[in-house]
């Protein structure tokens, strides 16, 4: 291997440039072309952290973290949603501030998840910030995603939300 891709800042440059998953401008579905990053992540030890952290600078929802927890704490709604049966324990905290710390930017914190998970997202049985890089943030803001607010995100700098029942204020 030559001895630039040997440079971490190099990795991440061209990591950065590899194409992000996508929203279908059709049928409203995730196409996900996550897969490569994926796999250059497993190729060798050179690549592993740059290409993670472009695979998870950019979550189009909160569902691929989930993903990454033990299937003993989740499973699937009938809405297709992932749902979970407990809180989290700090082991499984542990893998999700693993990959939570590489992300910057969610574009809907509620897709993908049931409310009771959107909740056992929010109140983490951790000390520090979940997020603690993340830097834009959106999602639906009701009842049950008030928490989301009090969260410390010692790095956002935009905060979109869409209000379904402005009178919640």
């Amino acid at each position: 291997m030559h001895h630039a891709l040997e440079i971490q800042e190099i990795l991440s440059l061209i990591f950065s440039h590899y194409p992000r998953p996508a929203l279908s401008l059709y049928r409203h579905e995730h196409v996900d072309s996550t897969s490569d990053l994926a796999g250059l992540a497993r190729t060798c030890r050179a690549f592993k952290e740059p290409a993670l952290d472009a695979l998870w600078s950019a979550l189009f929802d909160s569902s691929p973290l989930a993903r990454c927890l033990p299937e003993a704490s989740h499973g699937i709604s009938p809405e297709n949603l992932y749902s979970f049966s407990r809180p989290l324990m700090q082991t499984e905290s542990g893998i999700l501030q693993s990959y939570t710390c590489r992300i910057r930017s969610i574009r809907d914190f509620t897709i993908g998840l049931d409310w009771k998970s959107v909740t056992t997202f929010l109140n983490p049985p951790t000390t520090g910030p979940l997020f603690p890089d993340l830097c834009s943030l959106r999602g639906e803001y009701t009842e049950n995603t008030m928490p989301l607010l009090n969260m410390p995100f010692p790095s956002l700098l935009t905060l979109n939300l869409k209000f379904e029942n402005p009178h919640l204020f």
